[in-house]
This record gives structure tokens, sequence and C-alpha cells, in this order.
């Protein structure tokens, strides 16, 4: 018998209704057949992409991103637990270095960390951040091609210390 003619038959039963036992294997079959009318193969097809779309959205979720990564920084025996994912982003105003950092420990008091793009010997910062309020995000700014400076240094940098890039290099990595 097709399950709708058989539901057909059991709502028009009135002593079916009649039971309070039968009423809820009654509702149990009214929901398996309005699934099965929903889930028509053209349903399927929406079923299947919402399914998918967030799948995606979980997966970004959990790695904590939302972009793709563009290279990753390690950490160096100054900070061997530290990590950063990197994402470039180019705008109008320059390029956006989204960092997804691990890791790093707080910079201690009177210090701070420092970004620097490099092209052999030549250095630009792209920026200072501090990490005291633990893992996250940083964003640092470029205004220079990063086609032509293509390794990226963090440091540990004094307050007061200069324009200079200390030589405690906590994070290092390239495109």
């Amino acid at each position: 018998m097709n399950p709708d003619d058989r539901l057909s038959e059991l709502l028009s039963d009135p002593d079916v209704w009649a039971e309070a036992p039968d009423a809820a294997a009654i509702l149990e079959q009214v929901s398996a057949v309005e699934r099965r009318r929903r889930l028509r193969p053209w349903g399927l097809v929406a079923v299947a992409a919402v399914v998918t779309a967030l799948v995606a959205i979980g997966v970004s979720v959990v790695r904590g991103e939302q972009d793709p990564v563009d290279f990753v920084l390690t950490g160096t025996e100054v900070a061997p637990r530290a990590q950063a994912a990197v994402r470039i982003v180019d705008t109008p105003a320059g390029v956006v270095l989204r960092l997804e950092v691990s890791g790093l420990e707080p910079a201690p008091p009177g210090t701070y960390y420092q970004g620097w793009v490099a092209a052999g010997d030549d250095l630009v910062s792209v920026g200072t951040f501090h990490m005291r309020g633990g893992d996250g995000r940083v964003s640092l700014w470029s205004g220079v091609d990063l086609d032509a400076y293509r390794l990226l240094l963090v440091t540990l940098q004094p307050e007061g210390g200069g324009p200079q890039p200390s030589a405690e290099v906590v994070l290092r990595g390239g495109s």
C-alpha cells in the first residue's frame, strides 16, 4: 500500500483517533510521510547544497580562519612553540598581512613585537603588536611590493631601542 494511502486511511478512521496510545504512532507515520514528500529528488539537491555550505563554514570556524593561508611563519629558538598562518590581502592603501598567531608568549613589559618584510639585506617595518591578550589575529601593513619582499620576520623589540630590528627573531617565513 502506498504510504499516502495508508496515511489517508489512518486519518479517516475514527477508531484510531479514539485510542490515545495510537496517537503517537499516527504522528510518527504522518512525520515519515511528510519527510518523504519534502525530500523529493530536487529537494535532495537543495539539502546537499546546504550541508556542503555548513561543512565549509564549520571547517573554517574549527580552523579559526575564514581566508585561505598564503604561507606559514614558524617559531625560532627564541620562541619555538610560536607559529602564524599568514593571509595577504591587497588593498588600495597597501597590503595587509593577516597573521593568525598562536603559541607566542606576550611581549614582556618594556618590549613589543615588530614585523618586517625583507628582500636580501633590505628590511621594511610592517607594524608592531604585543600579544598581551593571548593568541589571535594581528594585521600588519606593507607599503612595499611583497613580490620583491618575500621574507617576513617578527622580532622582539625593546621600547626606546630605535628603528632597527633587534637580533631576537621570534617568527620567520615567506611566500
